[in-house]
């Protein structure tokens, strides 16, 4: 279900969302879930490297400019990482 006719609109379209994000270690999304908000997310992975936990930030899109999106993105996927090997997760295969 879309929600502000955003977001992708065939699951091809979500695969390939789905796909970019586990090549990245990260997802984003830019007003899909609320117009004017953007967030950044990584999943915490368990032993089997199924997730089990996410780290999340969510910041007004006017806010924050490309390259500090990068630079949050970066801190995400780090904590996420670090997370995941406290509770001995293992880290994904290749997809």
């Amino acid at each position: 279900m879309q929600r502000h006719g955003a977001g992708p609109a065939t699951l091809t379209a979500l695969r390939a969302l789905l796909a970019q994000a586990r090549r990245r270690g990260y997802a984003t999304e830019e007003g899909e879930v609320t117009p004017g908000l953007s967030s950044i997310a990584a999943p915490v992975l368990d032993h089997h490297a199924h997730p089990i936990a996410g780290v999340a930030v969510t910041f007004p899109d006017e806010a924050v400019d490309e390259a500090e999106r990068q630079r949050i993105a970066g801190h995400v996927a780090q904590t996420a990482r670090e997370l995941t090997r406290r509770v001995g997760g293992a880290t994904p295969g290749p997809v």
